[in-house]
């Protein structure tokens, strides 16, 4: 297996805090990764059996953590990259798929060139005629990516760009920094953190970047983060070319509504109690109120 890859900025952000079997897995699956779609697994099948050999270290004495690892372990870690955001699981049937969401691939490496030994043989071969369901499946996808990157960047307030999935209609003119620090953030998120995420949600309207801080709030309250900017990093991306769907965090923004209402509705209460009625009302809401008892006791003789 080649020793040498080169990652993008985005992997290496989203692997800075991992641990290390986690990121001695994705160099693994990296190497293995078909440069045309991006998919491990497809062309030239993986197993977890295989995994499970290429992660064995030498036992030293003193040191723990090293020796085998069992299936259950690889499918963790697995699972473990496919929250952090470096992958998703497109198996089939009993054959393992891995999409590698953040690697350069395909039309996206005339920007960012890989070293020629890390291409598995199958990828230099003619393609077959018949295509795996997986293939088929990113095809479309790999199109909509190449167009949207193919095209200028516009920050016109009047251009109009309405997401495909998330259905967010962006025509609003370019947020500033401070304008997304108003923002409703994730409790657990620290100061540091959150500055971080104001760089990462820069370009996206406010509705926008709300959304996606929805998402990231519901997954944290899941429990199931362990590297909640690199989410967000990825949540962030996928809205930037309309693939960003909010889900989860729809209990999220509804919650923040009704939260919303309770307040206004105790400063309506707050701000009638600091101006009590005067005589003169009591006096004109009593004679308003008998003239419509007149009224319909009128009707009903």
């Amino acid at each position: 297996m080649p020793a040498t890859i080169r990652l993008n900025s985005e992997e290496l952000g989203l692997l800075h805090a991992a641990r290390w079997e986690l990121i001695a897995l994705y160099l693994k699956l990296r190497c293995r990764m078909d440069f045309r779609t991006g998919l491990v697994g497809a062309s030239v099948r993986i197993s977890y059996q295989a995994l499970r050999e290429e992660m064995y270290q030498q036992p030293e004495p003193g040191v723990s953590g090293l020796g085998s690892v069992s299936r259950d372990q690889i499918k963790r870690w697995i699972q473990s990259l496919a929250r952090i955001g470096l992958l998703e699981i497109r198996s089939i049937g009993r054959q393992l798929i891995l999409l590698l969401t953040t690697a350069d691939y395909g039309d996206t490496l005339r920007k960012a060139p890989v070293h020629s030994h890390c291409v598995p043989k199958q990828a230099a071969t003619k393609p077959t005629q018949g295509r795996t369901i997986a293939q088929t499946e990113k095809s479309s996808l790999n199109n909509q990516l190449a167009e949207s990157k193919s095209k200028p960047e516009s920050t016109s307030s009047t251009q109009a760009a309405l997401h495909l999935e998330s259905g967010i209609l962006d025509n609003q003119p370019p947020t500033t920094p401070l304008e997304l620090a108003q923002l409703h953030y994730p409790a657990g998120l620290l100061e540091k953190q959150r500055l971080l995420a104001i760089k990462y949600l820069s370009g996206l309207s406010l509705e926008q970047a709300q959304a996606v801080l929805d998402e990231l709030a519901a997954a944290l309250a899941r429990n199931k983060l362990q590297n909640p900017l690199g989410y967000l990093r990825v949540l962030a991306e996928k809205a930037r070319h309309g693939h960003f769907t909010l889900e989860a965090g729809l209990a999220i923004q509804a919650q923040r509504q009704q939260q919303q209402q309770a307040q206004q509705q105790r400063e309506q209460v707050r701000t009638a109690s600091a101006n009590p009625v005067t005589a003169e009302q009591r006096q004109a809401a009593q004679e308003h109120l008998a003239a419509l008892r007149a009224k319909l006791l009128g009707k009903r003789s």
